[in-house]
C-alpha cells in the first residue's frame, strides 16, 4: 500500500453523474483514501496510543505550556508556573504588609485608640474593660462617705488618733537655711552640719494646725555649729538650743501655736543646759529624754532664793547621763533623783564635786554648794 502522504491538503474532484467508474481510475481512489487515513492516523495516533487530549477531562503529558495570565486575573484561563510564581511573590508582599497592621495575641502594644464592646455593668472577669465600663461602675462597691460625711470631704478634729499616724521620718538636707515643709513629715533629720544655721525660719514651710507636734534633730561634723532659729521658733520654759555639741544628737520638739503663729519648744535632749526654774513647777526642776548630757545652772534664775532651795533633777530613761552642775549659790541645794534604768555622772564646773559622782538607778544624792564646789549632804 502506499505510504505517500500528502504535504498538503488534496483538493478531491467529486465525480459527476456522467462519469464512467474508472475516471479516476478505482486504484487511484483507493490510493487517495488510504494516504488520507494515514495521515489522519500518525497525527491523533490510535486508540491503544493517541496523541491528541480529549477535549473533557484531558490528561497531558510531557511539559505542557499556556499563555501567562495578567496577575490578579481570576477567570478560567489556565494557570502557568510564571503566573502562579507571580501571585504567590503579590500575596507574600501584601500579607507581610498586613502583619504590620496587627497586634500579637501574646502581650499586644496597641496604638491609637483602641476599642472594644463594653462589659455589663458589675462584670468581674478577665474581659477588657473599656472607658464605658469604668465610669458606668466608679460608684458600684466604693466608699461613698468618711467619717459619716459625703461628698468633698476634708479631714477635721478627731477623725483620726494617734495610733493612726506613724512618724515620717524626713532627711534634711544641711544648710544654713535647711528647708523642712511640716506638711511632709513630723520628725525632720538634719546630719552632719558644716557650717552654722543662720536660720531655720528661712526655708521652713508647711501649713500647721493647733497642737500639732514636730522633732527636729541635729548632728555636726565633729565640730560644733551654731543654730540661729528665727521668728517662726519660741522658747518656752525651756530655751531654744544655740549650738550642737560634737558626738550628741540634740533633739527640739515642738508643737504649733495657732495664736502666735510660732513652733513652741516642748522638749528637748542631748546637750542641753537648762537654768533654775526654767519649766515652773513650783521649786523643782524635772529632765526627762534621752541619755546625752545635761548642764544645770542653779544661780542662773530671776528672783531670790533662800539657802534652802532645793531642785529636783529626776531623770526618767533608760540611758546614761552626763550631769554637770554649773555655778551655785553659797548654800545652794541641788537633789538629784534617777528614776530610769541608766546612771547619772555628775560633774561640777568651775569647782569640784565632793559629792557622789555616780547615781545608779532608782537612787538619788544631795548636793551643797559653796558658791564654788557641792558638797555630799
Amino acid at each position: 500500500m502506499p505510504t505517500n502522504y500528502p504535504t498538503s491538503i488534496d483538493s478531491f474532484t467529486d465525480p459527476t453523474a456522467t462519469q464512467t467508474m474508472n475516471a479516476p481510475s478505482h486504484s487511484t481512489q483507493h490510493a487517495n483514501a488510504n494516504d488520507a487515513v494515514e495521515a489522519i492516523e500518525t497525527v491523533i495516533g490510535t486508540t491503544g496510543a493517541p496523541k491528541l487530549a480529549p477535549l473533557i477531562s484531558p490528561v497531558f503529558t510531557g511539559t505542557p505550556a499556556a499563555p501567562t495570565a495578567t496577575t490578579g486575573t481570576l477567570t478560567t484561563q489556565i494557570a502557568n508556573a510564571v503566573f502562579v510564581a507571580n501571585t504567590v511573590a503579590t500575596e507574600t508582599s501584601r500579607a507581610q504588609s498586613a502583619e504590620g497592621l496587627l497586634a500579637p495575641k501574646a502581650s499586644p502594644t496597641f496604638t491609637g485608640v483602641p476599642a472594644a464592646p463594653t462589659a455589663a455593668l458589675a462584670t468581674n472577669t478577665t474581659q477588657l474593660a473599656t472607658t464605658a465600663f469604668v465610669i458606668a461602675n466608679a460608684g458600684v462597691g466604693n466608699v461613698t462617705s468618711v467619717f459619716t460625711r459625703s461628698g468633698a470631704i476634708t479631714s477635721a478634729p478627731g477623725d483620726y488618733n494617734a495610733t493612726q499616724i506613724p512618724n515620717v521620718v524626713v532627711t534634711v538636707t544641711q544648710s544654713a537655711t535647711p528647708a523642712i515643709d511640716t506638711d511632709n513629715g513630723n520628725y525632720f533629720s538634719i546630719t552632719g552640719l558644716a557650717q552654722a544655721i543662720t536660720s531655720m525660719t528661712t526655708g521652713l514651710t508647711g501649713t500647721p494646725v493647733h497642737g500639732q507636734e514636730i522633732i527636729i534633730e541635729y548632728t555636726d561634723n565633729a565640730t560644733a555649729r551654731a543654730i540661729t532659729h528665727g521668728a517662726s521658733f519660741a522658747s518656752t520654759s525651756l530655751t531654744l538650743s544655740t549650738t550642737t555639741v560634737v558626738g550628741q544628737v540634740l533633739r527640739e520638739k515642738f508643737t504649733w501655736n495657732a495664736v502666735n503663729s510660732t513652733w513652741d519648744l516642748i522638749e528637748v535632749s542631748g546637750g542641753v543646759t537648762i537654768f533654775k526654774g526654767q519649766l515652773a513647777i513650783a521649786n523643782q526642776l524635772i529632765f526627762q529624754s534621752d541619755n546625752g548630757s545635761l548642764t544645770i545652772n542653779p544661780n542662773q534664775q530671776s528672783g531670790t532664793y533662800g539657802t534652802n532651795y532645793l531642785d529636783y533633777l529626776i531623770q526618767a530613761t533608760s540611758g546614761s547621763w552626763t550631769l554637770t552642775l554649773n555655778g551655785n549659790q553659797s548654800g545652794q541645794v541641788i537633789w538629784v533623783v534617777n528614776t530610769g534604768s541608766g546612771t547619772i555622772t555628775v560633774t561640777c564646773a568651775g569647782g569640784t564635786n565632793y559629792g557622789s559622782a555616780s547615781i545608779a538607778t532608782h537612787t538619788s544624792a544631795k548636793y551643797w554648794g559653796d558658791g564654788t564646789n557641792f558638797w555630799p549632804m
